[in-house]
């Protein structure tokens, strides 16, 4: 309730902002429009000077804009006395709309600016607070690094009690920045999840596969121990290597070179989710 309040009122301050904007512009249209001829240049001058300081605003640079405004206010108020005490020209309604006028176009379009940064502030708070719940990977469908981190919390506790064994897999696409720069976006994101698929459809219906990255990595729960493991990369590896398995990405067929690691969880060694993955990157990166 209280958010929803916060961006009624970010939104508030934006409408009262750009209102008031306009309405100085208009009034500054107005007076132009109506003043005399001599009066005319004037405006116009003071349009194009009150333009710099409306433009540092935008940029939200506020203290240099308001710094600025304060020294056009003064230097055009220094400017009408000496018209007056020297040429006796007498302050008519252009000079006091001019000693007002750029003070409120930047107040307001600081406020509307204000406005739009909390929204701003506001929607990326809530962007990344919805990527922290999102637990599926947006291209393969299969859950994310969060996921995994879930399920292996879980299923660590359940081996702990039961002394059942698991094995952590992870599939890492060797040469992954060659192939970014060598396949166009869209045809990466298909190699992804292609691959996912020959993964999923390799291995047993109760080991689960996981999308841990956005260069392809996968990772596999799997409910065996070492032996039934290193029988899993293998079948694998001959999987991800048949080049009939990645038709149509492009127009020549692609053979993946894969780097396959694993670890079984060990009690002793072994006591959180992250030991566990951490153990198993460690484990990809030697196998050659």
């Amino acid at each position: 309730m209280k958010k929803i309040s916060d961006s009624m009122k970010s939104r508030l301050s934006q409408d009262i902002g750009i209102l008031g904007f306009l309405i100085c512009v208009s009034a500054v249209i107005v007076t132009s429009y109506s003043s005399e001829s001599t009066d005319k240049t004037e405006c116009l001058i003071m349009f194009l000077i009150t333009c710099v300081p409306v433009l540092f605003c935008v940029y939200k640079m506020t203290i240099l804009s308001y710094s600025l405004t304060g020294i056009e206010v003064l230097s055009y108020a220094v400017y009408r006395i000496y018209m007056w005490s020297v040429w006796n020209r007498p302050f008519s309604a252009v000079s006091y709309v001019w000693l007002v006028v750029p003070v409120l176009m930047v107040i307001f379009l600081s406020i509307f600016i204000s406005g739009s940064n909390r929204l701003e502030t506001e929607n990326n708070i809530l962007r990344e607070q919805v990527e922290e719940l999102v637990l599926v990977d947006r291209v393969t469908g299969l859950y994310n690094m969060r996921g995994l981190h879930n399920d292996l919390t879980r299923q660590i506790s359940y081996c702990y009690r039961n002394n059942t064994k698991i094995c952590l897999m992870e599939i890492r696409l060797r040469y992954s920045h060659e192939l970014k720069k060598f396949l166009t976006a869209g045809q990466f994101l298909k190699l992804r999840k292609v691959m996912a698929d020959v993964v999923e459809n390799a291995v047993r219906i109760e080991d689960r596969v996981y999308a841990i990255d956005e260069e392809g990595t996968l990772a596999i729960m799997l409910t065996c121990d070492r032996n039934g493991a290193e029988f899993v990369k293998n079948r694998l590896k001959s999987a991800l290597s048949d080049r009939s398995s990645f038709k149509g990405i492009m127009e020549i067929s692609i053979k993946l070179e894969v780097k396959i690691g694993y670890v079984e969880y060990d009690r002793e060694k072994i006591s959180t989710a992250v030991d566990f993955i951490a153990k198993t990157e460690n484990e990809t990166q030697y196998d050659v």
